[in-house]
């Protein structure tokens, strides 16, 4: 069972952007619909959009009614201000019912309006929802596009909270690609700036967030601290959408995790949140995790009832909860023996997989990455360039004034020296940093590739094998085989259960699982004992490292060992690893036949490991002669700044 979930969306509503407001009494709905009721047209306009805000909520029917309202108004008076906002809040609506194509056509309207009127702050409210819509429907090179003009605008005008929406979209696009370093980068300028500016509303979805990406990288503990969090503050402030949001992420994170003692109250309180808020989408979502949990419960009628009444109200729009719908599914009809419809729903995944596995957004979404971190860069070359001129002109005006003291011509000489010194120093280390720079971005390229394919492998091929084991077993039951064909057609089994032990084999070496999960210490005992004289040996605590980090260890280790298995000749090969708090090294000996360091080539693969340990800051040593084996020692200082910047 793997429940896939969708980040929680940023989206930011027009009125919410206007005021700042909390939630407000039966006192204050009163008093704004007695302004409705006898202001004037400006008052009336701004009480019917802090209504709509009141009321989005807690009753999203009497919102719409409001914000129709709003809509006629500006729209009889020709006000783009309100008529914007009023597009805004309806698109909010959809949104939060699953309405996908009504919100993306209201969010249009809303920036047709706003752009028309050049009112810059409505243009960036529109823009920020379209990217939900977008990233929703899996069209992230749109959202990213977005997004990057919502970030340099804000931060044009040091807009703090606005500034947090956009990070916290862009973390949000970045997750749901599957790139969670990106996300936590993102998410964590968001955070910093949340608990300056008491933002609770953005701190729950970005605690929620971190739930689910906590979830993915199996933290389980931190997953369901921070679901508990967003929940929590959810409940503070009376926002009872989130509140079901939050629930059904945490409610997943406890699938995960085997906590499944309070998965039905809790589910069953997002039931009640959506049945009375009457969005079905969330209702359906609830439905599926409970069908989910009566699939781990072994309880698989229940679970089958209940993940079809689950598709018969989830968003199938977005792609994410179609995947996990599918998979709902045909699980729940393999375990009833309902062979024709596993069948048709595992099709179903299988095609829906491929769509969203598509490599173009990629491309697309790091190229406007790159663009906006280039402009950035030249704004602040041409912020240096203005400092250059005028310090130029004060070492013109301290040259006249040096005429007259010839002593200081002396003392201009020498710093100019230095500064010279300094300054091929400073190039040599920009030198540096962009070999080390270049040298992450082809491993970094290369982890994220090995992932792919072999989640690919798993995923698509693996799935497609188990898909044929089940069809030849039920073939094999439903029909009348001759005697002298049993023997091979047991024989095709045996090849199709080689072949999937094979395809886990080669995708565990590309990705192996055990590193994710339990650690350095783990994957390398495993990967050490796959070879008959390979010793592994360990010395120092357990903590973990950064993920990267460990990646990195591991291919350098694995490509050393592997050296000495194909090249040495070696007929013992010893590894050691020692780790302390602040510094990890690791050796490995062979008793081969040496080779001499001065002249080793470079397809040997010594070049490829160097860089990997520069790249973290660490250093190599190689001892070894023709005959006397072969001694590699690596050391890593885990207090450099590389480490921390890598």
């Amino acid at each position: 069972m793997n429940v896939k979930k969708i980040i929680l969306i940023f989206c930011f509503f027009a009125a919410a952007g206007w005021f700042n407001l909390s939630a407000q009494d039966a006192k204050q709905i009163d008093s704004l619909q007695n302004i409705v009721n006898n202001g004037t047209v400006e008052q009336q306009l701004e009480a019917l959009a802090r209504l709509e805000d009141e009321y989005e909520a807690s009753d999203p029917q009497k919102a719409k009614e409001v914000a129709i309202r709003l809509l006629k108004l500006a729209d009889k008076h020709d006000n783009k201000k309100w008529k914007a906002s009023a597009y805004n809040q309806l698109g909010s609506i959809c949104f939060m019912k699953g309405e996908m194509k009504n919100a993306e056509n209201y969010f249009n309207h809303s920036l047709q309006v706003a752009t028309e009127a050049k009112i810059q702050r409505a243009i960036q409210i529109a823009r920020v929802n379209l990217s939900s819509v977008q990233r929703t429907t899996y069209r992230f090179d749109k959202a990213m596009e977005n997004l990057q003009l919502v970030l340099t605008y804000f931060e044009e005008q040091q807009d703090q909270e606005k500034i947090t929406l956009a990070l916290s979209n862009i973390a949000a696009t970045y997750a749901e690609m599957g790139n969670y370093e990106r996300h936590n980068e993102y998410a964590l300028k968001a955070v910093t700036i949340c608990e300056k500016t008491g933002d609770k509303k953005s701190m729950g979805i970005l605690l929620a967030n971190l739930c689910t990406i906590t979830s993915r990288q199996k933290k389980w503990e931190q997953s369901l601290q921070y679901g508990e969090k967003a929940v929590n503050l959810f409940r503070e402030i009376n926002n009872q959408y989130m509140v079901g949001l939050s629930t059904a992420k945490l409610v997943d994170a406890m699938l995960k995790s085997g906590k499944m003692d309070s998965i039905i109250p809790y589910t069953d309180e997002i039931i009640r949140i959506s049945d009375k808020l009457d969005i079905l989408p969330l209702k359906g979502e609830a439905l599926n995790l409970q069908a989910n949990y009566y699939l781990e419960t072994k309880n698989y009628n229940e679970a089958k009832e209940l993940a079809f009444k689950s598709a018969a109200l989830i968003d199938t729009t977005e792609k994410t909860n179609l995947s996990m719908l599918y998979e709902t599914l045909t699980e729940t009809c393999i375990q009833t023996n309902d062979r024709e419809n596993a069948l048709k729903f595992f099709r179903g995944y299988k095609d829906n997989y491929e769509k969203i596995t598509s490599e173009e957004w990629r491309g697309k979404v790091a190229e406007m990455e790159f663009k906006y971190q280039t402009e950035k860069k030249e704004m602040k070359i041409t912020s240096l360039q203005k400092l250059q001129k005028f310090g130029i002109s004060l070492t013109i005006l301290g040259g006249i004034s040096a005429l007259a003291f010839i002593g200081l011509l002396v003392y201009r000489h020498r710093n100019q020296k230095y500064i010279n010194e300094l300054a091929e120093q400073k190039i040599l280390k920009l030198e540096q940093e962009k070999q080390l720079l270049a040298t992450q971005a082809v491993l970094d390229g290369e982890t994220a590739e090995r992932t792919r394919l072999a989640r690919d492998l798993h995923d698509g091929l693996g799935g497609m094998l188990s898909a044929v084991k089940l069809n030849l077993f039920d073939m094999k039951q439903g029909a009348i085989i001759d005697t002298e064909d049993i023997s091979r057609f047991d024989k095709v089994m045996e090849l199709l259960d080689s072949s999937m032990q094979e395809l886990r084999r080669v995708a565990h070496n590309m990705m192996p699982e055990s590193l994710s999960r339990y650690g350095l210490k783990v994957s390398l005992e495993d990967f050490c004992n796959s070879f008959p004289h390979v010793k592994f040996h360990f010395y120092g605590n357990e903590n973990r490292l950064e993920p990267k980090m460990e990646m990195t260890i591991y291919r350098v280790i694995h490509e050393l060992v592997n050296n000495a298995v194909k090249h040495a000749r070696a007929e013992n090969i010893n590894v050691q690893m020692i780790r302390d708090t602040d510094r990890i090294s690791f050796i490995v000996q062979d008793d081969g036949i040496g080779f001499n360091p001065e002249k080793i080539s470079s397809g040997s693969g010594l070049q490829n490991i160097e860089n990997r340990i520069n790249s973290v800051g660490g250093t190599i040593n190689i001892l070894s002669s023709a005959g006397a084996g072969t001694e590699i020692t690596i050391d890593i200082d885990l207090n450099q700044p590389q480490n921390e910047q890598n």
